[in-house]
Order: C-alpha cells, then structure tokens, then sequence
C-alpha cells in the first residue's frame, strides 16, 4: 500500500485512522463531528480527536478520526479530500490521509 489514493481504496492495509489536515484553527471536536455529520458518515467513526496549541488559542489544524470499517475510510477520503470546508482561502483546502498502522 502505498500513495493516499491506493491506501485509501476500500479494504487496503485494514487502516481505519485518518488525519484531515488543514481544518480551521477554531475547529473543535464537536465541529468535526457535524462536518462528518455533513457528509453522511455521523455514525461510521468511534473517536475523533483535534490537538490544540498548549496555548489553547487554537488547534493544530488537523484532526485525527478513527472510523469503524476501512469502508468508511474510503467514504471519508472520497467526500472531504481537496474540498473547501469553511469558505476560505483556496490554501484552506483539507486533505485527508490514512494514519497506517494506528489507532485512536
């Protein structure tokens, strides 16, 4: 498995993390879970988890999602990779990427 678009073809490497990058600082978990919530994959994850500066003025930009089927995985990445999520900036685009051999 190798390149995000074949790690994330359905049922490959049996990964069921994924880390969203560039999600907007202010992003909570809450936030996270509407925007799955969005898409249609409100129940296809077990755990979502945003970092924050140790500041706690804002996150670190990205989000850690564990998802209960690699199938799910696949959906993820097809509804949320290179799509603008807040209205911002094209820079603003997430992207989303498989976190190989982890779980939240």
């Amino acid at each position: 498995c190798s390149g995000t678009q074949n790690v994330v073809s359905q049922g490959c490497c049996n990964m069921t993390t994924v880390m969203i990058n560039s999600i907007p600082c202010h992003y909570t978990e809450r936030d996270v879970e509407m925007l799955l919530e969005i898409v249609g994959l409100s129940h296809a994850y077990d755990r979502v988890l945003v970092p924050w500066a140790p500041s706690g003025e804002s996150n670190w930009r990205c989000a850690y999602v564990n998802f209960i089927e690699t199938s799910f995985v696949y959906a993820c990445y097809q509804r949320l990779d290179s799509r603008n999520i807040d209205g911002g900036s094209s820079a603003d685009v997430i992207t989303v990427h498989p976190v190989v051999g982890q779980r939240l």
